[in-house]
Order: structure tokens, then C-alpha cells, then sequence
């Protein structure tokens, strides 16, 4: 059995490189993304690359419901989290009503 990978944040660029590497090692990387930071093509771009079928969750890492339903359809043995706003002051902001920790 082919072990399962979540990559949080998958369809950026370091994280798809970190696909391919994971797809050398013999495992399944399945992407998670909202591609609101990254281009809709990564996927086909991918299977361009490895000849297979990409597994992608389109959807937000901050809900649970998406989380929830991914851990449900896949059996992670890890998973690598890359998923963060591009620009540094938009990563760090706060949220209106968020609580500093």
C-alpha cells in the first residue's frame, strides 16, 4: 500500500517541488489549496510531470469541515504544512477579533 502525504499549501512552488520528491520516495502526495496564491494549472503541470493522476482538495486549511473530510477520504501518514500568505505582512496582520498568542 502506497503510503498517503497531506501537503497543506501543495500548489506553490516549493511544495510542489516537495511532490516530486515525495512521488520519487514512492508515496501519494494528495494537495490541499484554495489556490488563492497559486496558479489553477499546478495539477495538470504535475501530472505532466509524473504521468499520474493528482489528487487535490481544493479548499481552505483554516476549515475544519475541509480537514475534516480530508483526513476522512485519505489515510495521511504525514503531512507537510506549507500553506501561508505570500507576503510577510500579510502572514503576521491579525484578524479582526483575533486573539494574539
Amino acid at each position: 500500500m502506497t503510503r498517503s502525504v497531506l501537503l497543506t499549501g501543495g500548489a506553490g512552488y516549493i511544495s510542489t517541488h516537495t511532490y516530486l520528491a515525495f512521488c520519487e520516495a514512492g508515496y501519494r502526495p494528495v494537495i490541499l489549496d484554495s489556490f488563492a496564491n497559486a496558479k489553477g494549472d499546478v495539477p495538470e503541470r504535475l501530472e505532466a510531470i509524473t504521468g499520474k493522476t493528482v489528487p487535490v482538495i481544493r479548499g481552505d486549511v483554516r476549515d475544519e469541515a475541509c480537514l475534516a473530510r480530508a483526513f476522512a477520504a485519505h489515510h495521511f501518514a504525514a503531512m507537510v504544512h506549507f500553506a501561508a500568505p505570500k507576503s510577510v505582512a500579510h502572514s503576521v496582520a491579525r484578524r479582526p477579533g483575533e486573539v494574539p498568542i
